[in-house]
């Protein structure tokens, strides 16, 4: 399990917080092999459009980075910085 904090925080509490949480007890390592790549065709662009005040942007990018990868956590920062969080950048 990981647990990512984020912001300003006092790392010592994060951690009993986390562990307040999950408990300190040792879990059996789970292995998951699933993996799936699905090959790049083409670029689609779908536009809906709505009488609204204020606009969404949903983004789909195919990374076929999995869990293994070393790139994952470079992943997980981008996905954060662009739209996992109300501190993303395009919130």
């Amino acid at each position: 399990m990981y647990v990512f904090v984020y912001g300003d925080y006092d790392e010592e509490w994060a951690t009993s917080k986390a562990l307040e949480i999950f408990g300190e007890e040792k879990r059996e390592s789970i292995h998951n092999n699933f993996f799936v790549n699905i090959p790049f065709e083409n670029t689609r662009y779908v536009t809906e459009e709505m009488e609204v005040n204020q606009g969404k942007i949903a983004l789909g990018i195919r990374t076929n980075v999995d869990v293994t990868s070393e790139d994952y956590y470079k992943l997980l920062m981008l996905n954060g910085i662009l739209g996992a969080s109300p501190k993303s950048k395009l919130f």
